[in-house]
């Protein structure tokens, strides 16, 4: 007979889950924050970058704005598949070692287009703390309080391109332009290590883990959970793309919301740049 241990470890996935909401919540936003703030302290960096790297014109040094937030936008797609296929914790810390290590040859830059270039891939890798910080917040937090914890996860995504800019500005005044980079390497460093003390969320990869050690320990093979057969990762990653384009087309709330959050980010990466211009 076949056993099913979903039921058997549901107390043991509870538990797991309540013992680790609270650091969960205090890590996600800052871990947010982090990633966001990287994106919009750049600007803070331009004038420095221009004198330093010899670059003439403002706009070419501006690109690196406009490769962080497309590098965001296309790894969130990838990101959000990857983490359902190896569970959450696997992609955190990978992802979040990778974009520590990218942060470096852009402090170390001599040419404005390997920051260009590693910004881009940075942001791809690094948008997990971003893409994935809801879906961790979904498996710890009962649906009582999960409108309270996605306000508090929120502040950081809200309000990080606002700080970003007045941090990366007395960096840049007081330490030089490559400092504005240092001090994001030590914020990544920072946060990959307290997500080294958080244990996995998701479900299905708790039940995974937990079903092969039973048969490791038993020695019987028919320990098993309906999570076992894990999805192909090409159509995971079909659905992930073509889903953000189904429910913008099909649901009016998204057609406002998308304008409206399209002419704020607007105004605000502008204003970004208005601002490194002086």
């Amino acid at each position: 007979m076949v056993q099913d241990v979903d039921h058997i470890l549901l107390r043991a996935i509870n538990n797991n889950c309540v013992s680790q909401s609270s650091n969960s919540g205090i890590y996600s936003t800052p871990n947010t924050l982090k990633s966001v703030l990287y994106s919009s302290a750049y600007t803070s960096a331009i004038p420095g970058m221009m004198k330093d790297l010899g670059v003439a014109n403002e706009y070419v040094v501006l690109l690196g704005l406009t490769t962080y937030l497309l590098g965001l936008a296309v790894g969130a797609v990838i990101c959000a598949p990857l983490s359902e296929m190896f569970g959450r914790r696997p992609i955190y810390l990978g992802s979040l070692a990778l974009y520590t290590l990218l942060v470096i040859p852009c402090a170390l830059a001599d040419r404005i287009g390997t920051i260009l270039g590693v910004r881009f891939v940075a942001a791809l890798i690094g948008v997990s703390t971003i893409a994935n910080a809801p879906g961790s917040i979904n498996d710890i937090v009962t649906e009582e309080y999960r409108a309270l914890a996605f306000s508090i996860w929120s502040i950081g995504p809200m309000n990080g391109p606002v700080i970003g800019p007045l941090v990366g500005g007395f960096v840049f005044q007081y330490l030089g332009w490559r400092w504005v980079f240092w001090l994001t390497l030590i914020l990544s460093g920072a946060s990959l290590l307290c997500l080294f003390t958080i244990k996995e969320t998701y479900e299905p990869a708790i039940l995974r883990a937990r079903a092969k050690k039973m048969r490791k320990e038993t020695g019987n093979p028919k320990w098993w959970t309906r999570y076992d057969e894990k999805e192909k990762l090409i159509p995971l990653l079909a659905t992930s793309l073509w889903r953000p384009f189904h429910m913008t087309f099909t649901e009016p709330i998204l057609w406002f919301w998308d304008t409206y959050v399209s002419i704020v980010y607007g105004i605000l990466c502008r204003g970004h740049a208005l601002l490194s211009a002086n």
